[in-house]
Parts: structure tokens; sequence; C-alpha cells
């Protein structure tokens, strides 16, 4: 009898240890508090208080609305899963949970310390003046899945390119150390410092430290169906090591890189470090200034790189820039091919019906592309595998402007103008649907970004002259109020 009750208690044990709570969080607008205990009735509201409460198998929902943060370090990750039940931060809709540095004020968005078994998917980060996800030097994280997200204008901020702890590069990821990674259906886009001709007079020498994902001395990652746009400060993806490490088993496949770093002759790849086993296929390069990538070799060895099916069209019209091609295998790339987008300058990267990227791919067994359509076949290069009859829209640009309204009194608050940038939603019904969620997008938010972004100027009166009040001048020239 004894027996059965340990077994039975060992059981439950067992089930409490690999039970999955649900928690949510929710902007103070929205009732969050992290007072609160998480549910979805009563939300928390930091990220931190998530991060501080998740453990194993919990899953952690942030609703739609944008969270600012003016605190150094949005949210640091310590805590792990494990190899049955990772660790899951998610936005309730891809791209509704906006996590904003409020103007650069914020520095680092999810810092992972030690922590591994994590899955980050479906959130916007924007507005951070350094890194949007960054890995703690010397700690080790493994196991995480990195999905559905945007970056965008992060490091934008003015510094020299060398300066303090800058010269590494700012802006989109700084991955070190970490093992067993899975990048896919992410968006990065205008990445890195501003140049002296954005302004920047303190800005020296040239600008290519800041990419969208900057990986170093890492092993098994899969970074696919990604797009990456408008990274001229620096790369859509760097491998590198300044020591002695490697950068072993990773793929690099049906990617949409446009417009790459203007200064460079590495337009959206750089491969600058040890290189053991790495594939890059079904790659589309398009808008760099020379090629679309470089392998630089000078002290470093390289074994068991295959480069192929990749689309280079723009520049010099050339895929690759190197000084040796020692352990390198180059088949099958199309250089000077036009890949015929549906809408480049708008940032529509769908392949046209007579794309020579269709049907073109190597067969690396992935089975979805950036929109989840199934890829069968003989799949698409790029991040999106042509569909017939399925056309997608992308929100224009939507603006609105409110005037903060939480000054204290005797202050009066700046007007702002809150952007949402053309592309942040989609639509497969209509263009005016796409526009539309932008357009709730501004409502919902202009006035919450005011109150985080606006200033406050007091009001300065002089005897019975208030400032602000209406000036007319009498005929003899003094001056009257109303």
């Amino acid at each position: 009898m004894k027996k059965i009750i340990l077994i039975f208690l060992f059981f439950l044990i067992g089930l409490s240890v690999n039970a999955v709570n649900t928690y949510y969080v929710a902007t103070a607008a929205n009732g969050g508090s992290d007072s609160n205990p998480g549910s979805n009735a009563s939300p928390w509201l930091t990220f931190q208080k998530a991060a501080n409460s998740a453990v194993a198998g919990d899953i952690v929902i942030f609703k739609d609305g944008t969270y600012y943060y003016t605190i150094s370090t949005m949210v640091t990750l310590s805590t792990s899963g494990n190899a049955g039940a990772y660790i899951t931060y998610k936005a309730q809709n891809k791209g509704g949970a906006i996590l904003d540095g409020s103007s650069n004020t914020a520095t680092y968005g999810i810092v992972l310390s030690s922590a591994s078994y994590i899955n980050i998917e479906g959130f916007t980060l924007q507005y951070f003046s350094h890194d949007a996800i960054v890995t703690v030097g010397g700690n080790s994280n493994s196991y995480v899945n990195i999905r559905d997200v945007h970056i965008q204008f992060c490091g934008r901020i003015c510094t020299d390119a060398g300066a303090n702890d800058y010269s590494i590069g700012i802006g989109g990821t700084y991955f070190h150390n970490m093992n067993h990674v899975v990048v896919e259906r992410c968006m990065f886009n205008d990445i890195g410092r501003l140049s002296p001709a954005e302004g920047c007079s303190t800005a020296t020498g040239t600008l290519d430290f800041d990419h969208g994902l900057y990986i170093g001395n890492c092993d098994d990652w899969v970074i696919k169906n990604n797009i990456f746009y408008n990274c001229y400060r620096g790369f859509g993806i760097q491998l590198y090591d300044s020591g002695s490490g490697t950068d072993s088993n990773i793929s690099i496949i049906n990617n949409t890189f446009v417009d790459g770093n203007p200064f460079h002759p590495a337009g959206h790849i750089i491969l600058w470090t040890n290189l053991s086993n790495i594939l890059i296929a079904n790659n589309i390069m398009d808008g760099q200034i020379y090629y679309g990538m470089q392998l630089y070799q000078a002290e470093y060895t390289t074994s068991n790189v295959v480069i192929t099916n990749n689309i280079e069209y723009g520049g010099n019209n050339q895929l690759i820039f190197y000084t040796t091609l020692n352990g390198v295998t180059l088949s099958n790339n199309h250089e000077a091919t036009n890949p015929l987008f549906v809408g480049r300058s708008s940032h529509n990267y769908h392949l046209t019906s007579s794309s020579p990227a269709r049907d073109a791919g190597y067969a690396t067994g992935i089975t979805t592309d950036y929109d989840q359509y199934a890829r069968s076949g003989t799949i698409d290069i790029g991040a999106f595998e042509y569909v017939s009859g399925v056309t997608t829209y992308y929100s224009a640009a939507a603006s609105g402007s409110a005037t903060r309204n939480n000054c204290t009194a005797g202050q009066t608050g700046s007007s702002v103008l809150y952007t949402v940038p053309y592309g942040t939603y989609t639509s497969t019904t209509s263009q005016v649907a796409a526009d539309n969620l932008a357009i709730a997008d501004v409502t919902a938010n202009k006035q919450a970004y005011a109150n985080a972004n606006g200033t406050c100027t007091t009001v300065v009166i002089h005897g019975n002259l208030t400032v602000g009040s209406r000036l007319l001048m009498d005929s003899h020239g003094r001056i009257q109020t109303r």
C-alpha cells in the first residue's frame, strides 16, 4: 500500500513539474500591473516581472499595445526551461505587442543571461539605442528560438563607430557562445548608428559595425525565411570572432536581403571567422554597392562551406568577394539576375509569376515560407514562396500627432508625431484592410507615445501677461491681451 502511495505522489510531482501556466502582460492603459496575478483578466505590466515569474513550460502572452521602456535594460532573461518544456514569451498577435525603447532612452531590449530553452515570438522591438536582443558575454545561452520578430530603428544614435562599448556594433542583435538556435520569419530593417549625412558630426571612420544578426563562436544555427532591408551601417548577417572561435553547423537559407551596406564590399553577409559546415543557399541579395557577400580567410580556416542557388542583383553583379576560396564550394548561383519582386520600392518582396527565383531552390528540407505558406517540390529562392492567386497587401505608413497630457500642474505638454512605418501590417483581403490596421495602431498608441516621449514646459506668467495669451497691438503700439 505504501509503495502505491509513493508511486502516486511521484506521479503528482511529475505533473506539477511539467504543468504549463499561461500568464498575461498588458500595458497600463489596458490594466497591466505587476501587483496583479498575471491572469488574462489581471495581467502583469512589465516583461521583467514575467521573466522573474515564469518557469519551465510556462507561456507568457503579451497583449496588443506599445510597451515603453526608459530603463537601461528592458528585460534580463536568466531562468531556463528544459528540453521538454521551453519557456515561451510571445505576442498575442504577431506585431501587436510593440516593445519600444522610448526614442533610445532604453539601451537594451532582451538580454539573455544564462537562459536556455527559450521561445521569443511575435514581438516588434524598436528604438533601443544599443541592441534589441543580446547575450551577456561569457554566459552560455542555448536552445533559443526567435520567430516572427520584427527589429527596426535600433541603434539609430549619433556616436563614434569606435566609441566605448559601441565598437563591436549595435542595433539589431549580438549573440556570442550561443548554440542550437533557430531564427525564422523575422524582419530586420533600418539598423545602425547615424552618419554625418544624417547630422551626426561625431561619427568618424566607416560605419560598418551594426548588423541585423551578429553571430560569434556559435554552433548549430538555422536562419531561414527572414527579411533584411536598409541595413546600411553594417550587414544583414555577420559571422565573426576575433579570437580562435569557430562558427559551425550554420544554415543561412531562404532569406531575402535588399539594399545593403553602401560603403563596404560585403553588401549583405560577411564571413569573418573560422568556419565549419556552413550552408548558404536559396538567398536573394539585391541592392548593394559591390558584392552580395564577403568571405575573409586571411587568418582563418574554412572547411565545408557550401554556397549554392543564391540570386544576386545590383552593385557590380557579383555574388562573393574573397581572398581565397579554400574549403568552399560554389554552385548554381545566379549573378546579375533581377528577382522581380512584386513591389521592391514598397518593400513587398513577394515574387511575381515570372520571377527567376521560382522553382530554382536547393533542397534544404524547408517546408514553409515567411508567410507560413507551404513549400513543395522544387522550392523557390528567397523568403517567399510564390502562391498563385494570393496577394499580400502591406500597410502604408500612417501617422498622427498627440499632445503630452500627463505633465504636472503649471506645465504644458509638447505635440509629438507617432508613426507606423510602411509594411508594419499585412492583409490578404485588401489594401484598405492593411491600411486600417496601421491607422488603428496610430489611434490606439499615439497618446501613450506622446506621454512617454513628449516634453513638459513650465508656463511663465509675467504680471498680467501670460505666455501663450493672444497678443494685440493698440493704435499706439501698446500690447493688449485677450
